[in-house]
């Protein structure tokens, strides 16, 4: 009798395996042998990328220590006039963050003094934009890319946006865009002159308190589910301290759930 009941569940287990053989079969052809579709939907969950790019190194921010010590692979964008940029941003590189160069541009309602030493207007000559711009590149070598602080109103001038992507295409650099500007020009530009381009999704501390960070900070892993990645801004300054521990706190829990934290050169290549 026990063999009896051997046999009949040998006669079983064979026709669920030729059940899920025939199951198998029948995907494969309708997303074809090669398909990734199959691969990507069936044998592979969907990862979401997530970069965050913490903006306004280069002077006295507070929260400059803090976010040195986040053990994640951020982007640091750098002011490269400011007093403390060449030394920040070549200690951030030996920790392995990417550096970007966090250039200046003219806004639409701005004090002079919050451009710093030297920024592009929609006014400044063609040649002065193309010596800035190289400029930035000699100061910080290592950076990897190129974006705006401010800009509200230069990043949305066609002409402008021009001559400046024009020099960071030669450099072989990419460009991230902060997203200042509803009609920034940027995309039109980097399109045109085949230039890989980033933006932003999310800021992360547009409201200083820790509740909207942290929603914030939820709100950009929304977005990565959405779009499969994300790029959220944040900034060293007041609420510098604060954004870092969060990022501490936070981002263990999410890379558990699936989020993949990467530079923004390697979600460009993705």
């Amino acid at each position: 009798m026990i063999m009896g009941v051997n046999f009949m569940q040998l006669i079983l287990l064979e026709r669920k395996k030729i059940l899920l053989i025939l199951v198998i079969g029948a995907l494969l052809i309708y997303f074809g042998w090669n398909s990734s579709i199959f691969v990507k939907s069936v044998l592979m969950p969907q990862k979401r990328y997530v970069a965050i790019v913490i903006d306004d190194f280069g002077g006295y921010a507070a929260g400059i220590k803090e976010m040195m010590e986040v053990p994640y692979p951020l982007t640091f964008a750098v002011l490269p006039f400011g007093e403390f940029a060449y030394q920040q941003a070549a200690t951030a590189a030996r920790k392995g963050y990417e550096i970007i160069i966090h250039m200046p541009f003219e806004a639409e309602k701005a004090k002079r003094r919050w451009y710093g030493k030297k920024y592009i207007a929609v006014n400044t000559p063609k040649e002065e934009i193309r010596q800035i711009v190289k400029e930035t590149f000699t100061i910080l070598p290592m950076a990897k890319g190129f974006s705006n602080h401010m800009g509200s109103k230069a990043t949305a001038d066609l002409t402008v946006m021009t001559e400046v992507i024009s020099i960071v295409a030669q450099q072989k650099k990419y460009y991230f865009d902060s997203r200042t500007a509803g009609q920034s020009a940027a995309f039109k530009v980097c399109q045109k002159l085949q230039l890989p381009y980033l933006s932003r999704d999310i800021f992360l501390d547009n409201l200083p308190t820790e509740a909207s960070m942290r929603s914030q900070l939820r709100k950009l892993m929304e977005q990565a589910d959405q779009k499969k990645y994300a790029v959220g801004i944040g900034h060293v300054g007041p609420t510098g301290p604060a954004l870092a521990r969060i990022l501490k706190e936070e981002l263990p829990r999410y890379e558990k759930q699936g989020y993949h934290f990467v530079t923004l050169s390697q979600l460009k290549k993705l």
